[in-house]
């Protein structure tokens, strides 16, 4: 529980980025473009095959949703000025 002058202090006036690492967001650009790739190779090799079934089907949508998770992600984590919520509300910006 904060004490009484933690609640008190007012908010900070500058934002401090040097604590910052891209680790995750490096990680997730990578995951996501192997995951794509290979069900993208998937959908190529089944239609070669002229075996594409409902299982694929059902991936075409999950393959869209999850591409439009990951590029909202990637911007959030990587540049989240962009965001509507561009800092924090002290700053008025």
């Amino acid at each position: 529980m904060a004490s009484l002058q933690q609640k008190l202090l007012p908010p900070p006036t500058k934002v401090d980025d040097t604590h910052k690492v891209y680790s995750v967001a490096v990680a997730c650009v990578t995951l996501g473009v192997v995951a794509s790739l290979t069900v993208i190779s998937r959908f190529a090799l089944r239609i070669r095959a002229r075996a594409f079934g409902h299982d694929d089907w059902a991936m075409v949508p999950a393959l869209v949703c999850y591409q439009s998770y990951i590029k909202n992600t990637q911007v959030l984590m990587l540049c989240p000025r962009l965001c509507t919520f561009a800092g924090p509300q002290w700053l008025g910006t």
